[in-house]
């Protein structure tokens, strides 16, 4: 009688089986977790017959392409970054949206959503990781995690965020003292 696997390591035997049938796949490459096992699994797969495409429109964070790029490389996966200038969009951004950082009902302009990509690029090589930037016109809205809020005035004092935030054009720099949440802008007030 045959062992059985673990039906975690037969369900990736059958997904790597699944992969070979293909001969050659394009991976639809974000740099997430999900893309980021798949990519991995084609790879194990297929060898040298996987490409990873990223497709990076005005609402993709920059920081975002270039990590996607590194993780292909160290996978050994060729990659393609379809950029916003080759005119592709799709309808359902992934989490990292530079969209979900602005308000409902708000006119999205290009130079709105690099502003906002910029402002949180600061934040994180300020070493602030979990960092989200609300941009609700003039208004810069910071969210760090909940144990992080009270160093935020630290932070400033030492690395003038306020400054650097008003000359990316905030006229008002606030800490949101519910600290960070994913969705907070579909929150309903009391």
């Amino acid at each position: 009688m045959t062992p059985s696997l673990p039906p975690k390591d037969q369900k990736y035997r059958n997904l790597l089986c699944e992969l070979r049938s293909m001969q050659k796949v394009v991976v639809a490459f974000s740099g997430g977790l999900d893309s980021t096992f798949l990519l991995h699994a084609a790879r194990q797969a297929l060898a040298d017959d996987v490409l990873a495409v990223t497709i990076a429109a005005d609402y993709t964070p920059e920081s975002e392409v270039e990590e996607a790029k590194r993780t292909a490389q160290a996978v050994n996966v060729r990659h393609r970054d379809l950029s916003r200038e080759h005119g592709l969009v799709w309808d359902k951004p992934s989490g990292a949206c530079l969209l979900s950082r602005i308000p409902h009902d708000t006119r999205i302009e290009s130079v709105e959503l690099r502003r906002i990509d910029q402002a949180e690029a600061l934040l994180k090589n300020l070493g602030l990781t979990a960092v989200r930037l609300r941009s609700h016109g003039d208004l810069a809205r910071i969210e760090v995690p909940h144990d992080r809020v009270a160093g935020m005035v630290e932070a400033d004092r030492r690395h003038g965020i306020d400054a650097r935030l008003k000359a990316l054009g905030y006229r008002y720099v606030t800490v949101d003292l519910a600290g960070y949440r994913m969705g907070s802008l579909n929150e309903k007030t009391a």
